[in-house]
């Protein structure tokens, strides 16, 4: 009986060894041997997923690493080309990555002159919609931060601003619209600066208490609008006369403190902020509306941020924090976030809302909508 369960044995080895394999290969079919099969999860995850269905379904189209171990690096910030829908560019923790085919395929952007390579945190990527070959960016290279600018699609670049102590980073960076030559950025010692010269020489605004995370320029009432890494919002009014504490409450702010500072989450990682950062969105659409999240609550401002609400999102309190908010900047009404690997959407403003399972069991960092295609969503997942 033992003879015949060995010989049994050693015919199926022989088979699916052997026999199995070889026929795949003479058929033309891969071959993916069982080391391969069985990589690790954390390994194998993309950094970015897509959906063209308004999230009902996603795939993974993550930039791929040198080495396996490098797949999963964070996407920090995504751009989109104003007028080519297929044009994608990438901030990652290893360089600036460029798409032409919606992110089937990606190629790194070097310009080692001006410390762009594959060692850089590109924590910012910003596109002039008037001006599509026009890219800022904000990175983090040789232990400094520093302010990038093209105007030939990323071929090259300038140097606008570098910090000047070690360790120092870009923590924040906003441009102007239209024609207007305005640059803001702020970085992780808590300064905040501005050029009105299109970067060829800039000036201290102020210095927080805690780095500037996020700025928006030009709303109706504020020329800018900030937030501190511990979710306090300040908002510069036209005139400039004095800046206004907007923090939705102080109870939210306090939670988000607790959301930035006692969760075990990395703020910097290389320079380049990661996860745990306080939602602050801003709505495309309409540069009055505000999202702002803290470790219980979502609040919307309709008056930036001059009156908040609480967004009813039917959440259980074991679903907070929300990580990613993004709103549809096609479709008026259109949100989607996402909180502890469900999302949720709703294209009534927020009085209905539908929940759906992400498919990584990875946590999505940051949401993006396609300007220019219908139903497409990103997600960065860390």
């Amino acid at each position: 009986m033992f003879l015949k369960l060995l010989l049994a044995a050693a015919v199926l080895f022989i088979f699916f060894v052997v026999i199995f394999p070889l026929t795949l290969s003479l058929a033309g079919a891969p071959i993916v041997s069982l080391q391969d099969a069985f990589v690790p999860a954390t390994e194998t995850q993309a950094n970015l997923w897509r959906s063209g269905d308004n999230g009902a379904t996603w795939m993974p189209i993550g930039i791929p690493g040198e080495k396996k171990k490098e797949s999963g690096r964070p996407i920090l910030d995504l751009a989109f080309h104003p007028r080519d829908s297929a044009i994608l560019y990438a901030g990652t923790r290893r360089g600036l990555w460029k798409s032409g085919d919606e992110g089937k395929s990606w190629q790194r952007i070097n310009d080692e002159k001006h410390f762009l390579g594959k060692k850089s945190d590109v924590s910012r990527v910003i596109i002039t919609p008037a001006k599509p070959a026009t890219i800022h960016l904000a990175i983090y290279e040789k232990r400094r931060g520093h302010v990038l600018k093209s105007i030939d699609d990323g071929r090259t670049f300038e140097e606008l601003y570098f910090t000047t102590t070690e360790g120092v980073r870009i923590s924040a960076l906003e441009v102007k619209r239209g024609d207007s030559p305005g640059i803001f950025f702020a970085t992780s010692d808590g300064g905040l600066f501005e050029s009105n010269d299109r970067g060829a020489s800039w000036r201290a605004i102020r210095r927080f208490d805690n780095p500037v995370v996020h700025i928006y320029a030009e709303s109706d009432i504020y020329e800018l609008m900030v937030m501190t890494q511990h979710g306090e919002i300040f908002g510069l009014p036209h005139h400039r006369m004095r800046w206004e504490a907007i923090t939705p409450a102080r109870g939210a702010m306090e939670d988000t403190e607790l959301l930035a500072a006692g969760m075990g989450w990395t703020i910097f990682s290389r320079g380049a902020f990661l996860t745990g950062m306080p939602l602050f969105e801003r709505n495309s659409r309409d540069r009055n509306t505000f999202y702002y999240g803290s470790r219980s609550a979502v609040y919307q401002s309709s008056d930036s941020g001059r009156s908040w609400h609480t967004m009813d999102l039917l959440l259980s309190p074991y679903e907070f924090p929300v990580y990613a908010l993004a709103a549809d900047p096609r479709t008026d009404g259109h949100l989607i976030l996402a909180a502890h690997g469900n999302l949720h959407k709703t294209i009534d403003g927020g009085k209905n809302w539908g929940a759906a399972t992400f498919p990584s069991g990875e946590r999505i960092t940051k949401l993006f909508m396609h300007p220019l295609r219908e139903k497409v969503i990103f997600a960065a997942v860390h």
